[in-house]
């Protein structure tokens, strides 16, 4: 089998070639990198070692891709994944798109004249971000979980409720606050009833639309289903990644290639090039271990917010599955995490490296952050039931691991960036 996987030398990229010429007898892997992130560098030799032809060059220049022959599997891992991109930083919001969608333009285009099969590495930031930020949560264990009526489904209503009126609780300004009765609930911290401060939902206005955003998105007690909400505003980013799914999948029905979409949770593990607006895992633990100065922003300044986490090498037995079964009657859009075990509060985060770094004060900021949501947890249900995937790395070995590697190279986040 021949694969072509892009961002090859990124953290996620470099991580699946390995896993998947350990296990794929015979495999070709080819890798194409425009080394534009700190640190890929370091993935170079030693992937080259391993026998991936690497490429360098850009996905999104033609004559890049001219370079690599006709595969059987392209795996896209090439993107911008901050969630500040295009927005706040370096990068403007036509080099954002021009990455992260007119990349995975080329590269469907390639598929379309090879006949090869597409895989997408997707990302829980597809997820519309006023119900998000809107879902009613309490202060359990310092972290937000959300707050469940007593049905058998529990289904969140609240998005339509919050765009109604400003006294419904949601104010165009952008920030979603907690109103009164049960309109958004409370959040209490043992037995306090104070409300939870939430994060800045959109740096601009956000005007009602009743009538386009839905009012039932998926909410399991395991997380959020392939059926939450995906209507915008998502960030620049979560919509280039919506945007290049449903490309994506255009692109399949149109010219008969298979496509799988795997959306994705918060990646981890040592190796990777953390930041505070990606990577944030690894990021949290090597400042930790350096003592270098670390914030809770917004939500109180507390630390409360909670994400997932997943080891990429626990995608490697799916990705195998999905492309020795193209045609399996399976959905082509899945969730995949560490769900609930894997959930995990900057506090807790905290707590964690406490106990194993030792002591290290956090300030807080409560200046609310764009894009910054209290809870995001994924729910990889359909994946269980479609392909028996669960993830097999504990969050403690994802977090043991970044630790060991943090201890073993302290400058780490000079080298990569962050």
């Amino acid at each position: 089998m021949r694969i072509l996987i892009t961002g090859v030398c990124g953290f996620v990229g470099s991580e699946i070639a390995r896993g998947l010429l350990a296990s794929l007898e015979g495999a070709t892997i080819w890798g194409i990198d425009n080394f534009s992130r700190a640190g890929s560098r370091l993935n170079e030799a030693p992937l080259l070692a391993l026998g991936v032809r690497l490429i360098e060059g850009d996905i999104r220049n033609s004559e890049d891709l001219a370079k690599v022959p006709s595969v059987d599997w392209v795996l896209d891992a090439a993107a911008n994944p901050s969630v500040m991109a295009g927005v706040q930083g370096a990068t403007s919001s036509y080099e954002l798109l021009d990455h992260n969608l007119i990349g995975t333009i080329r590269l469907l285009e390639f598929c379309k004249q090879h006949g090869a099969g597409f895989l997408l590495l997707s990302t829980s930031r597809v997820y519309s971000i006023p119900p998000l930020a809107a879902l009613p949560v309490e202060v359990h264990n310092k972290a937000y979980r959300p707050v469940f009526d007593d049905s058998p489904s529990f289904q969140v209503e609240l998005p339509v409720r919050c765009f109604a009126s400003v006294a419904a609780g949601f104010k165009f300004d952008g920030t979603c606050l907690p109103a009164s009765g049960a309109a958004l609930g409370a959040a209490t911290e043992s037995q306090s009833s104070a409300p939870v401060p939430t994060g800045l939902v959109h740096p601009s206005g956000i005007s009602p639309q009743q009538s386009t955003l839905d009012p039932r998105p998926a909410l399991s007690p395991l997380g959020l289903t392939e059926q939450f909400s995906t209507e915008p505003p998502l960030s620049l980013y979560g919509t280039s990644k919506r945007a290049s799914e449903m490309l994506a999948l255009e692109y399949g029905a149109a010219f008969g290639f298979p496509v799988w979409i795997n959306r994705c949770g918060v990646m981890a593990g040592a190796g990777q090039f953390g930041k505070a607006d990606q990577g944030i895992f690894s990021f949290w633990i090597h400042r930790w271990a350096r003592g270098l100065p670390l914030r809770y922003i917004g939500f109180g300044g507390k630390g409360h917010q909670v994400r997932d986490c997943l080891h990429p090498r626990d995608l490697i037995g799916l990705l195998v599955r999905q492309m020795e079964s193209p045609s399996a009657a399976a959905p082509r859009t899945i969730n995949l995490s560490g769900g609930l075990q894997s959930a995990m509060s900057l506090a807790g985060l905290s707590a964690w490296c406490g106990e194993r770094l030792g002591a290290h004060l956090v300030d807080s900021d409560e200046t609310p952050r764009p894009f910054d949501l209290p809870w995001v947890v994924l729910d990889s249900t359909r994946a269980l039931e479609a392909w028996g995937w669960k993830p097999e790395t504990s969050v403690d070995s994802i977090l043991e691991e970044i630790t060991r590697n943090a201890l073993a190279h302290p400058h780490w986040l000079e080298i990569t960036g962050g």
